[in-house]
């Protein structure tokens, strides 16, 4: 290959690179192999009212989502189904917007409607060195903490 046509090609590619991270829901993976869209998040902690792990109560599943490509989202809250679309920009920035539903009665929807209410608040987030993503407020205050699903551990069978 001649000279020009290398950097040419050297230059295609950088090209590339960087409208891959101006397009919303691109996939940038962290050192740790993880990215936005390349697994299903289940919700570990929320900070509105101060640091608490969710504990699953019987019958109660914690919420999850996936962020998807196309800049769409889905996922499970406390009492049934997310759905929406998020926007990246730039490294961390982020802007979720959930459709609403018709709110169906369950136990838990007081968490609900505050599940609800702080996805709305979410302006950044960051993928953590232990696996985690922080999704934080326009102060970078944090709101939830979410882990992989793909990396729970499951127990293992008792013997």
């Amino acid at each position: 290959m001649s000279k020009v046509t290398i950097l040419s090609l050297l230059a295609l590619i950088g090209f590339a690179a960087i409208a891959c991270t101006a397009i919303s829901g691109c996939a940038r993976p962290t050192r740790n192999g993880l990215a936005l869209n390349g697994d299903i998040w289940m919700v570990d902690s929320l900070f509105y009212d101060g640091p608490g792990n969710l504990r699953s109560a019987k019958g109660v599943t914690k919420p999850s989502v996936e962020f998807m490509e196309d800049g769409q989202l889905s996922g499970t809250s406390f009492c049934g189904i997310l759905s929406g679309r998020y926007k990246t920009e730039g490294r961390n920035l982020i802007r979720i917007d959930l459709e609403k539903k018709a709110e169906t009665p369950c136990e838990e929807q007081a968490m609900e409607t505050k599940l609800q209410e702080q996805f709305a608040l979410i302006r950044e987030y960051r993928i953590t060195p232990e696996n985690q993503l922080i999704l934080s407020d326009s102060t970078g205050s944090k709101i939830m903490s979410l882990v992989p699903a793909s990396r729970i551990q499951k127990p293992s069978p008792s013997r």
